[in-house]
């Protein structure tokens, strides 16, 4: 094999680990290693809405509901609200939060979020802040994620917390694994009320589709060729 095959090959090899390799999903609980890992994202606390506060909301909620950031659908949940209460243990960032509850011995209760910036935009970062998840219970319970087959778990309580305890969860992925929707499973059906607030996620940037790299190197390839060719015509030794 030439020089010029040599370099061909190395290059289309590289593009294809590029294309084909995956990063394995992060998770966190630290908001500030999350933004970190994130990069430029964007936050949404619920503070501006096309809804009527504290009444009981439909699912799914569209994303023009909530000023365009994403659309947000629940199953097993007895009430679904948002909450304009400064005062609220719940509020994260601002005066509102997004309120829900949950029954004993339920099914666990789950919340998809989709059509993020209302354009169905790919993600590579989510994460959201919970408080009183696990209150006062003596279970396990967890917070499980689906991401279109990645799936996981975001955090895992053995006890009980105190009243009010906030947690945040996130996931970074690679851009090759960007998701366009996400559902959380909650399966704390004993402590009754959770709040929600402070939604963050991050868009992923385009990136060359694989055939768009095959193109690329196709092109490399006759440019080297070209090149050779010119050389030898000027008796150059290639």
């Amino acid at each position: 094999m030439n020089k010029q095959s040599s370099t061909v090959a190395l290059l289309l090899c590289g593009l294809t680990l590029s294309v084909s390799a995956l990063a394995v999903p992060v998770t966190y609980n630290d908001k500030t290693a999350f933004l970190a890992a994130a990069g430029s994202s964007t936050t949404y606390g619920f503070e501006t809405h096309g809804l009527s506060e504290a009444t009981e909301l439909a699912s799914p909620l569209s994303a023009s509901q909530l000023d365009n950031n994403f659309d947000l659908a629940y199953t097993n949940l007895n009430s679904f609200q948002i909450i304009d209460n400064a005062a609220a243990a719940g509020v994260v960032d601002g005066s509102r939060y997004l309120f829900t509850h949950s029954s004993a011995g339920a099914p666990a209760y789950t919340l998809t979020f989709s059509n993020f910036g209302g354009v169905n935009a790919s993600i590579i970062a989510f994460g959201l802040t919970i408080t009183d998840f696990a209150s006062n219970i003596t279970d396990p319970v967890t917070i499980t994620y689906d991401a279109g087959g990645i799936t996981g778990t975001l955090l895992s309580v053995v006890g009980g917390q105190l009243d009010f305890t906030q947690n945040f969860i996130g996931l970074t992925v690679d851009g090759a694994e960007a998701f366009n929707s996400i559902t959380l499973s909650f399966d704390d059906v004993l402590s009754g009320f959770q709040d929600f607030d402070e939604v963050i996620y991050a868009q992923a940037a385009v990136i060359p589709t694989p055939a768009t790299l095959a193109l690329f190197a196709l092109g490399l390839v006759g440019l080297l060729a070209r090149r050779g060719t010119n050389r030898g015509g000027h008796g150059l030794t290639p």
